[in-house]
């Protein structure tokens, strides 16, 4: 089951304390980041989390999915009053 990060309350305080916990682990310490250490990093989540969830769907022996599967996928980022209508087009 997942967890729904809209149903999650959090403190500034604690969400404070996990960003820099994060901040320190990501970069390492640094004092400061470029442009290209920030569009590397989040290349490189964008990527991990497609393939994390490409990999969720559990691609056959020729490592594809159905196209249901992959709509569903990108359906779940749709808001709700937009699906009806984007499934009306498939």
């Amino acid at each position: 089951m997942a967890l729904d990060a809209r149903s999650v309350s959090v403190s500034d305080v604690d969400f404070t304390k996990c960003i820099n916990a994060v901040i320190k682990v990501l970069f390492k310490n640094q004092q400061t980041v470029t442009f290209e250490d920030v569009w590397n990093l989040k290349e490189t989540l964008r990527t991990n989390l497609w393939d994390y969830e490409f990999f969720n769907m559990e691609p056959d022996e020729n490592g594809t999915i159905s196209m249901e599967d992959f709509l569903s996928s990108v359906l779940s980022n749709v808001s709700p009053q937009k699906v009806t209508l984007y499934q009306k087009q498939c």
